[in-house]
């Protein structure tokens, strides 16, 4: 990659801490880039992580965390429509086919309702207030959106998890969006490779890291700043009455994987739980505009706590309450959901990159289901094809036995396309509606 390579936006998706990108996955271009890793280092911790864990303890979890991202978006229901919302996007400008140039409006929506943007999250206390304890108390609360011209609209709810710390102080306010729900699930993908590299080390050693990590796990789950990479598995621990993260994470992972799984008709079928009902027609709103972490909030208020040592089962168990079928039924009607969106895809110059995505997800969602849990992504990732992966030193590269070797050249070309498409969308969305 040329050395002028800057950095272009800010990623949806990022690592803690969000001060500083340690790593990200550009949903638009579809790579990763690890920002403070060598390629040797990345190398030598794939290639000795049984021989050598401690070296492969650095750059392993960040590769991860990224990788369930591009998994979670390959992968699932929600993935494949914002794929193909975005490649739609780029082929209308490309072509410049006025007629369709609409798609750039509705996909940039889609993004931004993926993480409701800053308006909505608030931090009150950052650090631990005199006399309180590093506990985090919740409750769901509901509001409206703003719509475009700055009127609240009863057709966009919005939900929030509140915390606040033992004495009674507000810490945070963080909208429930499937931001958090992907953010639990990297995390989650990230602590089990920590744990699976921490676990062959000696006593001595392991005892050492396992301090150190739970300590940095803990800072980062109290982080009121952070809010959005713990709201779902906070939620879960406070719900199920859990005391320990590496119980809840678990449990939320996969039932952020199965949300982000559903097809639009399930929607329909799912029962609202009596807690909610204070929020009236909202309720309602939210199912009928699909919004997944909503859907989150619902199926756990039908969870069964005597359930949480089986998070497949409780899973399962909560769809059921909710009024779904068994996760074998919204399997298939997943996979159906997936395929059928291949009729919204438009013709353009892109087209062939997003049908070979398309059939790298159709793939990886057949080993996986739709729970995704870290076991199946760790046991099944050496047979994906990975996404292209650039280090510190600009240099790019793929694992997997199965995976092609990547034309520098070619990706450097594909990625400052995106840059510059992506300013393109920022200026026809800046010219629309004035």
């Amino acid at each position: 990659m040329a050395s002028t390579h800057t950095k272009h936006r800010p990623a949806e998706w990022r690592l803690f801490p969000a001060t500083k990108t340690l790593a990200f996955y550009d949903s638009f271009a579809q790579y990763i880039e690890l920002c403070e890793v060598e390629s040797a280092a990345l190398k030598d911790s794939i290639q000795k992580m049984q021989d050598e864990p401690l070296n492969a303890l650095k750059p392993l979890p960040l590769l991860y965390h990224e990788l369930r991202h591009w998994i979670d978006h390959m992968a699932t229901v929600w993935g494949r429509q914002r794929l193909i919302a975005g490649f739609n996007a780029m082929n209308a400008r490309e072509s410049d086919n006025v007629a369709e140039f609409w798609r750039i409006v509705h996909y940039m929506r889609l993004t931004d309702r993926d993480t409701f943007g800053k308006y909505y999250r608030t931090v009150e206390q950052t650090v631990v207030p005199s006399g309180a304890t590093p506990v985090w108390a919740f409750q769901f609360s509901c509001g409206k959106r703003f719509d475009a011209d700055g009127r609240l609209d009863d057709r966009c709810p919005i939900f929030f998890t509140r915390f606040s710390w033992s004495n009674g102080e507000m810490a945070c306010r963080v909208p429930f969006s499937v931001s958090a729900l992907l953010e639990t699930s990297a995390m989650h993908t990230e602590v089990g490779i920590e744990d699976v590299l921490v676990g062959s080390l000696d006593k001595a050693e392991r005892m050492i890291e396992e301090r150190a990590r739970n300590h940095h796990r803990m800072s980062g789950l109290y982080n009121a700043e952070l809010g959005v990479y713990s709201t779902a598995v906070h939620s879960i621990a406070n719900r199920m009455n859990l005391h320990v993260s590496s119980h809840a994470y678990p449990l939320a992972s996969a039932l952020a994987s199965l949300c982000l799984n559903l097809s639009d008709e399930l929607f329909e079928h799912l029962r609202v739980p009596p807690e909610f009902e204070p929020w009236g027609e909202l309720n309602q709103a939210a199912l009928t505009s699909r919004d997944r972490g909503y859907a989150y909030l619902l199926l756990l208020y039908h969870a069964d706590n005597r359930l949480v040592n089986k998070p497949i089962e409780w899973v399962e168990a909560a769809c059921r309450q909710a009024g779904l079928p068994n996760l074998s039924k919204i399997g298939e009607a997943a996979q159906s959901q997936r395929h059928s969106l291949a009729g919204d895809v438009i013709d353009g110059p892109h087209r062939d990159r997003l049908d070979n995505l398309i059939e790298i997800g159709d793939s990886i969602a057949e080993r996986v289901g739709v729970t995704f849990t870290v076991d199946s992504i760790l046991n099944s990732l050496p047979e994906f094809v990975l996404p292209p992966i650039l280090c510190a030193d600009m240099e790019w590269h793929s694992f997997g036995p199965s995976t092609p070797r990547y034309d520098s050249a070619e990706i450097e070309e594909w990625v400052m396309k995106c840059i510059s498409m992506e300013r393109q969308f920022d200026e026809f969305m800046a010219a629309c509606g004035h």
